[in-house]
């Protein structure tokens, strides 16, 4: 017998821990490292809990740094997605929260090893030839199908011969400004130069990036050091400088050409021409085929170059002076010539393409993949254009893997082209799969004589790769590499992205610090390259961090900022994510009108642009404002509409997001039922996503919910566990937060002694922090607690440093809250109690549909009238309040109100109060 014992079976799947294979129904199926360990790690404790600390040592080595939580969760996404296993109703793996996993799927015992059996021939035996000749038939034919099916790999490193690269610069000086004239005489250029198939081109993106960093003079020619650094920017071997004059008759114009060896940083051939401008076409082509022949290539005859060069048209100037416009960071200049182009030439593709990716920067994705998709089916007939379209149409639509196969084949045509394997990387990054990326960056810095002028690049995909397996720290010296390279070759863009990267990767690592000086780094330097779209991100990015850790003065002011020039430039998916997080900011600030707006401005432009994820996340936020401001009736229908949309683009995160906020809302208004429900499921959503911020909260409402239907058991339990997960995530006022839930439960539960010293701390916190509305909400609390103890006096003082606070300004929850509390610590101290402000706030709650707080406020109206000697009006009050709070599920105030409400006619009360005047009596006899 076969030694087996390798080999682990479950249902039409088997792993071979020998072999590294992955098989299903007997036929292999890549799986990654990563998860291969872990589904053996499982595998070998079939029903059995496996820790994720039992798996970071199984997969990650204890000197490996890497974010663990995150590339395990990664890791099993990858499984499951592999198995078609759903992390709600798991078929194979089910996830232990905060715990581990196990493999709940029967799996075959192996088989034992054993010792080799004999030979069929030394048995004795004849092995069946027709058995065997049909399956070696079977693996023939398999592999003629697969070989058919299957993309051939790019050409081994060692076997491509790099071509020379040549860059082209235009000066137009004819003194017509925003002709275009000068981008259409060099792509001619470009184009002659390309089709021979003897040379590679610099895009012409890369050309004016490289102007503008080296600040190249305007000249007919460049000296051998501005030569140097041109090749070091661009890797440019050669040169050709091109300067438009006009000629002295009207309409005349001269063409001088220079081609220059950057190496040897000197001029190898010169040509002057001149015509008509309407000659300027042919004049391009001769001068492609005068650098073709200076540099020892085939060129054309002039009759048939001339006869090739079509006539500039005013479509062609429109498509050329938007491209100028586009590579100058003006997306918005360019989107109006490119749609002019598109009305002129609507059958051209590089016009759609030029378009699409105008619209993508203005934010508008819907209308950019349309474009994408018309410049893709319009390139029929030219194989190499087609493919080239294609892989932007799919990047645009998100088919990662289409347009990795698009970029392969690009790359089987031109194998030296950087650009190509630096594209299908980042491809294959988006398609999440870092390691054949990783493996395309090995292969392009293999290439012979590989350009200096791509290592930032290689160095800056490299890190993006390493990010997507979580392993940080490698990530982070490739980015820093990326931008030592990029700064030694005055490569602006390059490096402010690669700073940015950085400062994204502290962040996740926690270097707040370094992540601050990054990102600002990463600002000033888009703005030096002329990119200000990248300067704004920057400042969003930052301001993001720097809110969530507390100072929403500066956060506010760097939204602002971002704000500003994304309005100025146009990007309206830029506008969307500082409106969102300035909406943030005002709430935290009290200022929910202002938040509201903010969200509904977002609301509009991502309507405006089509934006169906941008939309159901600012229907969200909307609601969520809203809510604060006390329209929970609006909120709820915000909330179900935004639901819709996540629901229908299958968004999880998004899902449980707005069921928690749903769950929240239904809450307030008293629907306890409907809340449990909406918060279990948004619980279920964020365990499968394994996102602790958002599971943390949710299970703090389903503790409030639980107190309410006096569960006090089961409250306990939800806000510990929220308590336990608020802790890991690092957000210190997100977890005081969670904390001073649970000792809000204390004082339900009538133990105010174990909640006083918490409910303290967390209003120190929130004060010493700056976060007023949470201070407020602490201090109103603390109060209550006080004034449960029976510290009336120092339950006053609490009062009073909350109403410094403001609550009028921080919403109806915090205004309802502490109007409840003041009027029991009056009633309390004997002062005189202003009965119609409470009775007000009852009106207010019922009113807004704040059914928790009127019922709250009822209760304290109960309690003062009984206090004040009115038992017949506290009777009426209180017995009211029962009936209706049991009816709704509200058990605690029920039992609150039962407890409080007179049995007898008037005579308790008096009863009471001669009992407590007797023993008074008796306490100051003695």
């Amino acid at each position: 017998m076969a030694d087996g014992s390798h080999v682990r079976k479950f249902g039409i799947y088997a792993l071979d821990l020998r072999s590294h294979e992955f098989l299903k129904s007997g036929r292999r199926v890549k799986l990654q490292d990563q998860p291969f360990l872990v589904l053996a790690a499982l595998l070998e404790h079939p029903g059995e809990v496996v820790t994720r600390e039992e798996l970071r040592r199984i997969v990650w080595p204890a000197n490996t740094f890497v974010d663990f939580n995150n590339s395990l969760n990664i890791a099993v996404g990858k499984l499951r997605q592999v198995l078609h296993d759903d992390a709600g109703k798991p078929r194979y793996i089910e996830t232990l929260p905060r715990l581990g996993y196990r493999f709940i799927a029967a799996v075959e015992e192996p088989e034992p090893a054993t010792e080799p059996a004999a030979s069929p021939i030394e048995a004795g035996l004849r092995p069946n030839r027709l058995a065997v000749g049909l399956i070696l038939s079977g693996v023939l034919v398999w592999l003629v199908l697969w070989t058919s099916f299957t993309k051939p790999p790019p050409k081994p490193p060692g076997s491509i011969t790099v071509r020379p690269s040549v860059a082209v610069i235009v000066r137009d000086m004819t003194g017509q400004p925003a002709s275009g004239l000068g981008e259409q005489v060099a792509e001619r250029l470009r184009n002659r130069l390309e089709d021979c198939g003897c040379m590679r081109t610099i895009p012409g993106e890369e050309v004016a990036q490289a102007a503008r960093d080296l600040k190249l003079p305007v000249a007919a020619s460049f000296s051998p050091k501005d030569l140097a650094r041109i090749r070091s920017h661009t890797g440019a071997d050669y040169l050709v400088v091109v300067s438009l004059v006009a000629g002295g008759r009207a309409g005349s114009v001269s063409l001088d050409l220079r081609l220059q060896d950057t190496k040897k940083g000197e001029t190898k051939a010169a040509q002057p021409e001149s015509g008509s401008r309407d000659d300027l076409p042919t004049l391009a082509a001769l001068g492609g085929n005068f650098v073709l022949h200076s540099l020892g290539f085939a060129s054309q005859s002039a009759t048939h170059a001339a006869h090739d060069a079509s006539p500039f048209t005013a479509g062609s100037a429109a498509l050329y002076a938007g491209l100028e416009k586009l590579r100058n960071f003006d997306a918005q200049g360019a989107r109006d010539l490119l749609e002019r182009a598109v009305t002129m030439h609507p059958e051209d593709p590089s016009v759609h393409a030029a378009l699409a990716q105008a619209l993508d920067r203005l934010g508008y994705e819907a209308d950019a993949r349309g474009e994408a998709r018309k410049a893709w089916n319009l390139s029929a007939g030219n194989t190499k254009r087609r493919l080239f379209f294609a892989a932007g149409y799919y990047e645009a639509i998100g088919e990662w893997d289409k347009a990795v196969d698009s970029y392969r084949d690009l790359i089987a045509g031109d194998p030296d082209s950087a650009a190509y394997w630096l594209r299908m990387a980042r491809a294959q990054i988006k398609a999440g799969k870092p390691e054949a990326a990783l493996a395309t960056l090995d292969g392009l810095r293999k290439l012979p004589d590989a350009r200096d002028a791509a290592a930032a690049a290689i160095d800056y995909a490299q890190s993006l790769a390493q990010e997507k397996l979580g392993k940080f720290d490698e990530a982070q010296r490739a980015a820093a590499s990326a931008e030592r390279e990029a700064q030694t070759r005055r490569q602006m863009v390059p490096m402010a992205d690669a700073l940015a990267l950085e400062c994204r990767l502290f962040v996740q690592r926690g270097f707040q610090d370094s992540a601050k000086s990054a990102c600002e780094s990463a600002s000033e330097t888009y703005e030096t390259a002329g990119d200000l779209n990248g300067a704004a991100t920057s400042k969003a990015y930052l301001a993001w961090r720097i809110f969530l850790h507390g100072d929403t003065a500066k956060a506010r002011g760097l939204y602002a900022e971002a704000l500003e020039i994304h309005r100025e430039i146009g990007n309206q998916a830029g506008s969307i994510w500082e409106l969102n997080g300035l909406a943030s900011v005002l709430r935290r600030g009290g200022d929910f009108t202002g938040a509201r707006k903010s969200s509904e401005e977002s609301l509009k432009i991502a309507r405006l642009i089509r934006s169906r994820p941008d939309e159901a996340d600012a229907l969200e936020n909307t609601g969520f404002a809203w809510m604060l401001e006390g329209n929970l009736a609006k909120a709820k229908d915000l909330f179900q509409e935004a639901l819709g949309h996540f629901q229908e683009m299958h968004d999880q995160a998004g899902v449980g997001s707005v069921l928690n906020n749903l769950g929240d809302v239904l809450y307030l208004r008293g629907e306890l039922q409907e809340a449990g429900k909406m918060l279990g499921q948004a619980l279920q959503a964020d365990r499968a996503l394994d996102s602790p911020q958002d599971e943390a909260d949710v299970l703090a409402w389903l503790g409030r919910v639980s107190l309410a239907q006096a569960q006090f058991a089961e409250a306990q339990r939800w806000l510990d566990e929220s308590i336990r997960i608020s802790s890991g995530t690092g957000i210190q006022a997100f977890a005081a937060e969670c904390r001073l839930a649970k000792a809000e439960s204390w004082l339900e539960m009538e133990r105010p002694v174990e909640a006083e010293g918490s409910i303290r701390q967390e209003a120190e916190f929130f004060q010493n922090n700056g976060v007023a509305s949470l201070e407020l909400e602490a201090r109103t609390i603390l109060a209550r607690a006080l004034l449960d103890e029976g510290k009336t006096a120092e339950a006053g003082r609490e009062l009073d440093r909350a109403d410094g606070l403001h609550p009028a300004n921080y919403g109806p929850e915090a205004r309802f809250a502490f109007e409840i509390v003041h009027a029991r610590v009056a009633a309390a101290s004997g002062k005189p109690v202003d009965t119609a402000r409470l009775i007000k706030t009852i009106d207010d709650a019922k009113n807004s549909g704040y059914l928790v707080y009127r019922l709250q406020a009822q209760l304290a109206l109960g309690e003062i009238e009984l206090k004040t000697g009115r038992a017949a009006d506290a009777r009426r009050v209180l017995d009211k309040l029962e009936k209706e709070a049991h009816a709704r599920g509200f058990e605690t105030i029920a039992r609150k109100a039962q407890r409080l409400r007179p049995q007898d006619h008037g005579t308790g009360v008096a009863r009471d109060v001669s009992i407590l005047r007797t023993a008074a009596k008796i306490r100051s006899t003695a």
